[in-house]
């Protein structure tokens, strides 16, 4: 699962190819704004097609996730707190 924005550089990930053989992808479309093209591979670009789901607009950055993960600051409000429990489980 990843948001548009994330999308338009999935190209570039360390082997998209392979991911899109492994899992089907779910694009988060947040707002109505004009939709770019993506980029590479044919393959890559249906995936990401076929994945796109409108959304709705929620303001959860994932860096500030992580930052606040790294911190010990609490999440709760963030993200479910089993996925909470979990990353600290497993120092992710």
């Amino acid at each position: 699962i990843i948001g548009d924005d994330a999308a338009r550089s999935f190209f570039r990930w360390h082997k998209p190819d392979e991911i899109i053989k492994c899992a089907r992808l779910l694009v988060g479309r947040r707002g109505c704004d004009l939709l770019l093209p993506f980029e590479g591979s044919d393959a890559i670009v249906d995936a990401l097609q076929k994945g796109m789901t409108h959304t709705r607009v929620m303001e959860i950055s994932s860096t500030e996730v992580r930052q606040r993960l790294a911190t010990r600051l609490y999440c709760g409000h963030l993200i479910p707190a089993k996925v909470v429990d979990y990353i600290l489980s497993h120092d992710l």
